[in-house]
């Protein structure tokens, strides 16, 4: 739900979502493990999106499913932004905070 205005977007350098996520988010959560020491923690806030041409993209399914590769799934907490402009509105505001531990 953020946009930024200014600087490369990766959204902007791959020409679809399913090479976003191999091009971009795979190797982002490969550098993460990486650089993250054994014992580590790795947090991920996440939300589901609908563009507004309609488009359903699971993104908490498919970067838990790319993070996994990697490190080892834990807690998830479920946070209410309250602070959204969609709280003008019926979409949900609630967005997940993903852990994942790097043995």
């Amino acid at each position: 739900m953020e946009i930024y205005h200014e600087g490369e977007q990766s959204t902007d350098t791959f020409t679809d979502y399913d090479s976003w996520l191999a091009g971009y988010f795979r190797v982002t959560a490969e550098i993460c493990y990486h650089v993250l020491k054994p014992g580590g923690t790795f947090a991920l806030i996440a939300n589901d999106y609908c563009s507004l041409s309609g488009e359903f993209y699971p993104l908490t399914e498919d970067l838990n499913d790319v993070v996994s590769e990697f490190l080892r799934p834990g807690e998830t907490f479920y946070l209410q932004n309250r602070t959204s402009p969609l709280r003008v509105n019926s979409k949900k505001r609630t967005e997940r905070l993903f852990l994942f531990h790097k043995d």
